[in-house]
């Protein structure tokens, strides 16, 4: 444009014409339209969580103790808590060092906003779905426009997954699954530092979140990487950026990954014996809806979605048509049904021998945990096939109908899933000592089910009233158990420290009032000392020679935990300097990049 000269669409004030205004606004209403009737359309899964009552399920309770003996700790400053002190009957729980909080976190704000515990995670839970269905949205509008977004996000959010919303760790690593392949599909794309810092961070979520959940995105990442590469025309340098993200999100998750698999022998998970994975495969009947005590095909959870399986059929039939259009999706649909099949097929009793040569895998414990990315499998090719239906049709208002009557039916025939049982009478749950109630009246200890996150030297549960009166008065209290042959002087509590001053008579073995476990750590007179865990019940013990000394214990990082801790801190700086350097990583994509 030559210089002074003024755009066709500018008067000679320089303003812009009143067409080209309401051209402007058009397009930016266009822009938005299908995000917001993507939220209508979740209306229906938030209003069960609305009504304020807690819902009846597998796991729910478990994790409303989890929140409030995180929300003591957090009182306190301790929001990763490894250790939990007000769980257990206030005896202690390492359960956050082998499973991270991240999906209580803004049920604790909104704590502090005022709600109750109950209504608090009810929120939480309609909060990560809707992460989650925002991830499907950028998924689908990456792949096929605002139409596509929004079947992608209707598909996944009323899937067979809202079952599992009890598990709200669980629900919630979920719900980066999405992003996690949108993240990656961009980085591919465009080798931008933007796209390898949230294909880092999306990845390394759920390793935060819910470890059974990391692992299974990991091997889905790892898949779908392999086919970004293939389709790729640029190979080299595209399994290059995306091989450094997936180590990435290794190194910055360090901290939470390496302690939880090097310390499995530190707690008792054995007793997850009693989740053989053996006695929780499904059959292939069950899984369509067609086993005589399914109940029907539309109101059973650990189902396929019928719905989305039906427009999944029809997406790898158009794809794989000879010489057909959608040609050029084939990676994709192979990668999306070839991933249902695969998990579908893990589901069942004949995948038994593979359960059994995997590492790890038997810690998965539910086969049907399977069915949350065979939903984002399905719904990703349901959003294809309505898209490609959807192209076939004039004019445009037309094809908004098809993509509006598509989602609409997904709902409707998911609605027996959402009408939610809840607990009659609800439950309370307003502070720690609530938590304890929840656990002498269930057995359910530490905000598991199984108790297998119980310090392996546990070997016999104390007494469930031994702290009540002391919590009762306060948070903080006095842990020296007593001892005739010792007096104390003086004495100073901290969530998870004590110091005393003391007059022994003979050397005796101090008793501490917490379970012991590893990162507890004793000083007498300033000099380290050893502690060993007492008794039956596997409480702190200190040793102390006769006469008067002060002793010092509290609970910190391992040198194993410490290490961790500073290498993904070493990680997450390195790379953040990387991609601040480089604008774009090992060159710029190819043109004709898929």
């Amino acid at each position: 444009m030559e210089k002074g000269r003024v755009p066709q669409i500018m008067g000679t004030t320089g303003q812009v014409s009143a067409p080209a205004r309401v051209g402007e606004v058009a397009r930016a209403v266009a822009g938005v339209l299908p995000l917001a009737v993507l939220l209508v359309l979740a209306v229906p899964f938030v209003v069960p969580f609305a009504r304020g009552l807690y819902p009846v399920s597998a796991d729910g309770i478990l994790h409303l103790i989890r929140l409030l003996g995180l929300e003591h700790a957090a009182q306190y400053g301790d929001l990763w808590p490894r250790f939990l002190p007000g769980l257990h009957y206030g005896y202690g729980s390492p359960i956050f060092n082998y499973c991270g909080p991240i999906s209580l976190y803004p049920a604790l704000v909104l704590r502090l906003l005022g709600l109750g515990a109950i209504e608090a995670l009810l929120w939480t839970t309609v909060l990560w779905g809707l992460v989650g269905m925002l991830g499907a949205y950028r998924l689908g509008k990456s792949l096929g426009g605002g139409g596509t977004a929004v079947v992608l996000g209707v598909a996944w959010l009323y899937s067979s997954q809202l079952a599992y919303f009890g598990n709200l760790a669980q629900f919630a690593a979920a719900s980066f699954l999405p992003w996690v392949l949108w993240s990656f599909r961009s980085l591919a794309l465009h080798r931008r530092r933007r796209d390898f810092v949230l294909a880092v961070a999306f990845l390394a979520a759920p390793v935060l979140t819910h470890n059974i959940t990391a692992m299974v995105t990991a091997g889905v990442t790892v898949v779908y990487s392999a086919v970004l590469v293939w389709a790729s025309t640029d190979r080299r340098r595209t399994a290059a950026v995306l091989s450094a993200a997936f180590a990435g999100a290794l190194g910055v998750s360090m901290f939470v990954w390496l302690p939880a698999l090097a310390e499995r022998g530190a707690v008792q998970l054995e007793r997850l014996a009693s989740f053989d994975y053996r006695n929780y495969f499904l059959s292939l009947p069950h899984l369509l809806g067609f086993s005589p005590g399914a109940g029907g095909l539309l109101t059973v959870p650990d189902t396929l979605p019928w719905p989305q399986l039906i427009l999944a059929v029809l997406a790898v039939g158009l794809a794989l048509r000879p010489h057909g259009e959608h040609r050029a999706h084939v990676p994709l649909v192979a990668f999306a049904a070839g991933i249902a099949a695969l998990l579908v097929f893990l589901m069942l009793p004949v995948s038994s021998r593979v359960w059994e040569i995997v590492p790890l895998m038997a810690y998965v414990e539910f086969p049907s945990r399977f069915l949350i990315p065979v939903s984002l499998m399905l719904a990703i090719l349901s959003a294809l096939s309505v898209t490609w239906v959807a192209q076939r049709i004039q004019p445009n208002w037309a094809q908004g109908l098809c993509y509006a009557a598509c989602s609409v039916a997904i709902i409707a025939l998911h609605l027996p899933l959402i009408d939610l049982d809840y607990h009659d009478p609800q439950p309370q749950a307003n502070t720690v000592l609530d938590a304890h109630a929840i656990e002498r009246e269930t057995g359910w200890l530490s905000g598991t089910s199984a108790g297998e996150y119980l310090p392996t030297w546990v070997a016999e549960r104390p007494h469930s009233w031994r702290f009540t009166e002391r919590f009762e008065q306060a948070s903080v209290f006095p842990r020296l158990e007593p001892n005739e042959g010792v007096t104390v002087l003086e004495e100073t509590w901290g969530l998870k420290a004590g110091e005393v001053r003391i007059r022994a008579a003979e050397p005796v073995t101090l008793v501490f009032e917490w379970f012991y476990f590893p990162g507890w750590q004793a000083w007498v007179d300033g000099e380290t000392a050893s502690i060993t865990p007492v008794g039956i019940e596997g409480m702190i013990g200190v040793d102390v020679p006769a006469g008067e000394h002060e002793v010092r214990v509290s609970f910190g990082l391992t040198p194993l935990r410490r290490a961790a801790t500073l290498a993904s801190g070493l990680v997450a700086a390195v790379l953040l300097a990387f991609v601040w350097r480089v604008k774009n990583l090992w060159g710029a994509p190819p043109e004709g990049q898929p």
